[in-house]
């Protein structure tokens, strides 16, 4: 599940969650990736989200607003226009979970 730091979006995530555990899925198979947009002091913390969510993030990726603009304006991917960014980072990171 992909979850956005705002207050709507937690609450749809809750009740999402209630749904999907009511089907007994394995221990493991429910994942949530928080995607952070923006930097606000008026969005959740990851910290906070995983207290409301009741459960731990399996990664998180941060805003890269400038660097993300070049990559779109250069037809070119984050991942190989800046390979050693941190978004970089985070977006394998977020890879390799989701192939796990």
């Amino acid at each position: 599940m992909v979850v956005e730091p705002e207050r709507l979006c937690l609450n749809l995530a809750e009740a999402l969650l209630d749904q999907l555990e009511s089907l007994d899925p394995p221990p493991g198979d429910l994942r949530i990736f928080l995607v952070k947009r923006a930097e606000s002091d008026a969005t959740y913390s990851q910290e906070e989200v995983e207290n409301l969510l009741g459960r731990e993030l399996a990664a998180v990726v941060k805003p890269a607003g400038e660097l993300l603009r070049r990559a779109v304006e250069q037809g070119t991917p984050i991942v190989l226009m800046q390979p050693e960014s941190e978004i970089a980072e985070q977006l394998r990171g977020l890879s390799r979970e989701l192939l796990a």
